[in-house]
């Protein structure tokens, strides 16, 4: 998988994330607010951070619910910035 940020932003890595858990069982996407590189704050550093955090704390208990993986890995970043999130968790199938 490939993230393309916009052009302008490719410098940065752009402002977006996602995560695919080791486990191949929780994904996320994580769309960095860019109205903060108005205040000289890289939304991208608080998207990628909280992507690579989301999947070491459902890989460290998967019993987690979504929220409160989303809540902690929030807690947990040390960069400025927002995000909007979208977590899934995929249990298997069972008849």
């Amino acid at each position: 998988m490939k993230n393309n940020p916009k052009f302008a932003l490719r410098h940065k890595g752009g402002e977006d994330a996602y995560v695919i858990s080791e486990s191949q069982r929780m994904v996320g996407v994580c769309d960095g607010v860019g109205g903060w590189s108005d205040h000289n704050i890289c939304s991208g550093k608080f998207s990628k951070f909280l992507c690579n955090k989301m999947g070491e704390l459902y890989e460290a208990d998967q019993s987690q619910s979504l929220k409160e993986i989303l809540v902690e890995g929030v807690k947990q970043n040390p960069h400025g910035g927002s995000t909007t999130a979208c977590l899934a968790k995929l249990e298997k199938y069972r008849t």
